[in-house]
């Protein structure tokens, strides 16, 4: 293979690892948008809760709904920043690592805060209620992903 020819596959690949990338991280984002206000009321429908459980539980929720959105944000802005590190260093630089971490970082910190917030609802629902809501998130991390 000449220079040429060497260059042109090495740009290839870049461009596929690049494209792979973005396609993941848009999957992820994907999977971490805020529940919808139908699964709000499908979760409450299935755990039964109570117009006074609703009542307890809406400062929690309130306060979890502000903290998701933080989180979902900076998980944005840092696919951003890791897009145009790729884009700009067109390899697996520091910077590019140094993204990736920050992606991590904050989608921890997002799966952190949701068990936070389940563990939250404990004292408000009933012991079978928490069953239930520990039994519906053990299925949720439980199912496949598509990735």
């Amino acid at each position: 293979m000449n220079n040429l020819s060497k260059f042109a596959f090495l740009l290839t690949v870049v461009a596929l690892v690049a494209a792979f990338t973005c396609w993941a991280t848009s999957r992820l984002l994907v999977k971490q948008a805020p529940p919808s206000p139908d699964f709000h009321h499908w979760l409450h429908t299935q755990l039964g809760i109570t117009p006074e459980q609703d009542k307890a539980l809406e400062q929690e929720e309130d306060r979890f709904a502000v903290e998701r959105k933080v989180l979902v944000q900076e998980i944005q802005n840092d696919n951003v920043e890791l897009a145009t590190a790729m884009s700009q260093d067109r390899e697996f630089s520091p910077r590019v690592q140094a993204a990736v971490e920050k992606i991590h970082h904050a989608q921890s910190a997002l799966e952190k805060a949701t068990l936070e917030h389940i563990f939250a609802m404990k004292p408000i629902l009933t012991p079978d209620q928490f069953d239930k809501l520990l039994k519906l998130t053990d299925t949720a991390l439980n199912s496949p992903s598509d990735l």
